[in-house]
């Protein structure tokens, strides 16, 4: 009986060791870890925003490819697609642009940065107001301006009739 108890609080007792040494654990140790962690948490955010920008470019550069395969299809689609190209390059540009302010946010993480970080921090997520603002803009363009005009091409494009020779 009494090398059950000493065994359950000797099991006992080691099942707290961790946490315990968790607690022990010195302050430069305790930044370390948050260090590590913090930039392991940028990686995974950068890589997810570059991933993002990835499907958004490859994505209106698809309705844009297949729109100039169909030839000249008239003014207001023609026009249209120079708008979303370019707008589609814009928000390329904002996104390179928030990926960066992660980048340089990124370097000032760890140690005494007095405040570098936070504002570096503050930046991005500044940029990353503007990247939502283009992606609601070209998604706006699209749904208010392009897809009415594609859809007033494909009815003119039914409605003619093909002569027979």
């Amino acid at each position: 009986m009494r090398t059950v108890i000493i065994f359950s609080a000797l099991l006992g007792f080691l099942s707290f060791a961790p946490l315990v040494s968790a607690q022990t654990a010195t302050p430069r140790e305790r930044i370390s870890d948050r260090c590590t962690l913090l930039t392991q948490r940028i990686d995974s955010i950068i890589t997810r925003f570059t991933v993002k920008k990835d499907d958004h470019v490859e994505r209106y550069n698809k309705v844009i490819e297949f729109l100039k395969s169909k030839g000249p299809v008239g003014e207001p689609l023609d026009s249209d697609m120079k708008n979303l190209n370019q707008m589609v390059i814009t928000m390329a540009k904002d996104y390179d642009a928030f990926i960066e302010k992660l980048e340089t946010s990124k370097q000032s993480a760890c140690g005494t940065s007095q405040g570098a970080f936070k504002q570096a921090i503050k930046d991005a997520r500044a940029q990353l107001d503007v990247v939502k603002a283009d992606g609601n803009n070209t998604k706006s363009f699209w749904l208010t301006t392009v897809k009415p005009h594609l859809k007033e091409y494909r009815g003119s494009k039914k409605a003619t009739p093909t002569p027979v020779q």
